[in-house]
């Protein structure tokens, strides 16, 4: 087993300074192995055809992190992709495959542009993030996984190279700090 797995989809259409170097803070972590899905996979048709070594990364996987900057107030396209590609055939096309990942510890790691202000009843985006992610909290339960609370990083885009610092390093540090029950 890999121990944890964090899959990364940053669409790079922008680059990312904050999930890069989130990602650059886990690399060297003793257990985990971070997945660039994006780089690995530069097109979607790319995806489909690797299902199956995607099914066997779950299969490896002590733990699961589907890590993303909200685009549009969900995930980015890629992630639903797998989503739709990957989690469809072990909970419904083939759900003996998905008995052999019951009980599998999952979260999400979120970075937003905006403030957490903005993500308040009456602001800018009118509900808090953690319920706009909520259809994530509800793939975990139809697929047996045990939910852990988000990592949310708000207001990426005006972090300075301190708060990119900062939420790197806590980022790592919730992840290694990551031992579900």
């Amino acid at each position: 087993m890999s121990g944890t797995v964090i899959l990364k989809f940053h669409p790079g259409y922008k680059p990312s300074r904050v999930n890069a170097a989130m990602s650059e803070a886990v690399a060297g972590l003793d257990g985990v192995e971070s997945v660039d899905m994006y780089a690995l996979y530069p097109h979607e048709p790319d995806l489909h055809a690797a299902e199956d070594a995607e099914v066997e990364r779950l299969f490896a996987a002590k733990r699961l992190c589907v890590q993303f900057p909200v685009h549009w107030f969900a995930a980015t396209p890629r992630a639903m992709a797998w989503q739709d590609l990957v989690l469809n055939r072990i909970t419904f096309d083939k759900p003996e495959e998905g008995e052999r990942l019951k009980g599998l510890p999952f979260m999400i790691a979120a970075t937003a542009g905006q403030s957490e202000d903005s993500y308040q009843a009456g602001h800018a985006n009118l509900y808090p993030l953690e319920q706009l992610l909520r259809p994530w909290e509800v793939t975990a339960k139809q697929c047996g996984y045990e939910w852990h609370e988000p990592f949310l990083a708000y207001g990426a885009d005006d972090y300075d190279d301190e708060d990119v610092a900062r939420v790197a390093k806590d980022f790592a540090t919730h992840i290694e700090g990551w031992k579900p029950e």
